[in-house]
């Protein structure tokens, strides 16, 4: 006998072993993946799956006392940036850090939902401030990257999504030239801090459910391999137990 027919011969001897081991423990395999299953879908329906959500994103540039910058597209910022010679980098990084402290106060949030309430009321939409300034929360995020914060809001209503993404802008704006330009004319605090831009209406949102559902896959197989573990274990302790009964 050649060693192709012997290597032949134990690959089928190895899938009957597994057919016969799936066979013997089916019910086992079978209890836990459907338990693993149960459980999965009850979480499903039980905690609601993230919704589709929308993302809208505005931004803020902060510039130093002597900057004068106009910004016509959004993709020149990082050009205009670099080419800034005369900012004040102690002065200016504080700057910076009390914009982006501002835009997630709970003062500028709530003039925001202030503004926002006959929309919401027309929407049958219900937010609150926590809803915001949560930690937990992934409704409000801020980014800082140079001199521009970015604001990202992601929310089930696209509409909604561009108002808040761009009211914070707007008000964090016209806050912020009060309190760090407060001893400087209007048309320089309108040159040191202003709106980068402002976000596009959101077109397509990001579906929510598929990460729902890939949790219910990933739930029922670990219930499938976990039958199979313990399977596999309540078998090795059953031939053991058999040694040791007959060398006994």
């Amino acid at each position: 006998m050649n060693n192709t027919n012997i290597n032949n011969m134990d690959d089928e001897i190895n899938l009957v072993d597994i057919l016969k081991f799936f066979l013997k423990n089916f019910k086992t395999i079978s209890i836990f993946t459907f338990l693993f299953l149960l459980i999965a879908v009850i979480l499903f329906f039980r905690i609601s799956p993230p919704k589709a959500y929308y993302t809208a994103e505005s931004a803020i540039i902060v510039l130093g006392t002597k900057s004068d910058v106009s910004i016509a597209k959004k993709e020149e910022l990082f050009d205009v940036i670099k080419s800034l010679a005369d900012i004040y980098p102690p002065r200016l990084e504080d700057r910076k850090r009390t914009v982006t402290a501002i835009v997630k106060s709970p003062l500028i949030i709530s003039l925001v939902l202030e503004q926002a309430k006959e929309l919401l009321k027309k929407k049958n939409l219900k937010i609150t401030l926590e809803n915001f300034i949560s930690e937990k929360s992934d409704l409000l995020r801020i980014q800082q990257i140079g001199e521009i914060i970015k604001i990202n809001i992601k929310f089930s209503d696209k509409e909604l999504a561009k108002f808040f993404a761009d009211e914070i802008a707007k008000i964090t704006v016209e806050y912020a030239r009060k309190e760090l330009y407060f001893d400087l004319p209007l048309q320089q605090q309108e040159k040191l801090v202003k709106i980068a831009y402002l976000s596009a209406l959101p077109e397509k949102p990001q579906n929510g459910k598929k990460k729902s559902l890939i949790f219910v896959v990933i739930l029922t197989l670990a219930g499938f391999f976990t039958g199979i573990v313990i399977s596999a274990i309540k078998d090795a302790y059953y031939k053991v137990s058999t040694q040791i009964y007959k060398n006994s």
